[in-house]
């Protein structure tokens, strides 16, 4: 597996989980931490998630009525809104501003 870095400095976090990686010695012992490290990205997730959701007051119902309004592309730059990408039905195509822009300038 190739990987590349940038090349900023790591932080103080990035060097202890890295000096903690010594102790791993088996393929399952990554399995572990790699699970370990998925779970808790997806509870950060769900953590931001729910504090967009309130913080701009989204109910089920707006959610919805988005949903359902018939709208070709769902236009945001945030993020959050990428789960709808798979969601089967109704299906909507989320779209950031710039290439909504660039949607536009050809028709």
């Amino acid at each position: 597996m190739e990987a590349t870095l940038s090349h900023q400095p790591l932080n103080a976090t990035q060097i202890h989980f890295l000096q903690s990686l010594q102790f791993v010695k088996s393929e399952e012992k990554l399995r572990e931490l790699k699970q370990l490290v998925s779970d808790f990205y997806f509870r950060q997730l769900g953590k931001e998630t729910d504090k967009w959701w309130e913080e701009n007051n989204m109910t089920d119902e707006k959610l919805e009525e988005m949903l359902n309004s018939g709208a070709d592309y769902l236009i945001t730059n945030d993020k959050h809104f990428n789960i709808l990408k798979s969601i089967e039905f109704p299906k909507i195509e989320v779209i950031d501003i710039a290439t909504f822009k660039k949607i536009v300038s050809t028709i």
